[in-house]
């Protein structure tokens, strides 16, 4: 194999995966978009206070259950509730945790475990193996008990490494959002 076929093949398969990623990245963003609309028309926001009501219950039960103590309970029981738990309003008061991280841990979430679902439906209706295809063009580099692997599992690989990008590729892209919108509103030049 030369060169030239090499890294045309490389620049192909990355191309595709770029796309799937796009298209993946853009219904997410849809669906996510679809939901908030949701959220804000049937004021879905009283069931992320409740929920939040149920995890300061917990987290006031395993904070009594551990003690008052050190930094390290604290973190511990952060951990365990997702890290919603906010500072303290004012010094010295009571930590509070807050409905709108337990929305954001949500959809983050599902948002996430969606890209999965959409990269996998994807994979299987277009019938497109980029991990198959990327162990031909570097069979050098790749054992090859890698090639033999069921492809139930090089699907389900092909949809993580397609939602991954997804969400690199969202980041990428609110980045760009945002920088262009800083560039509009501030005015270039000046008055003397």
């Amino acid at each position: 194999m030369n060169n030239e076929n090499f890294f045309e093949e490389i620049t192909y398969l990355f191309y595709i995966y770029l796309i799937l990623a796009l298209v993946v990245e853009r219904i997410v963003e849809v669906l996510v978009a679809a939901f908030k609309y949701a959220e804000y028309k049937y004021n879905f926001y009283d069931s992320w206070n409740r929920r939040a009501r149920v995890y300061q219950m917990r987290y006031d039960r395993l904070y009594g259950y551990l003690g008052e103590g050190t930094e390290k309970t604290q973190k511990v029981v952060s951990s365990l509730l997702w890290k919603v738990i906010s500072k303290s309003p004012y010094e010295f008061g009571r930590e509070v945790i807050e409905a709108d991280f337990i929305r954001r841990n949500y959809i983050r979430c599902v948002t996430g475990l969606m890209a999965f679902l959409l990269s996998l439906g994807l994979i299987n209706g277009l019938g497109f193996e980029l991990i198959s295809n990327v162990f031909k063009v570097l069979p050098y580099a790749i054992p090859s008990r890698a090639l033999t692997m069921p492809s139930w599992f090089l699907n389900a690989l092909n949809a993580f490494v397609i939602s991954i990008g997804t969400q690199t590729l969202h980041k990428i892209i609110r980045g760009l959002e945002k920088s262009s919108e800083n560039e509009i509103e501030s005015p270039k030049g000046g008055v003397l």
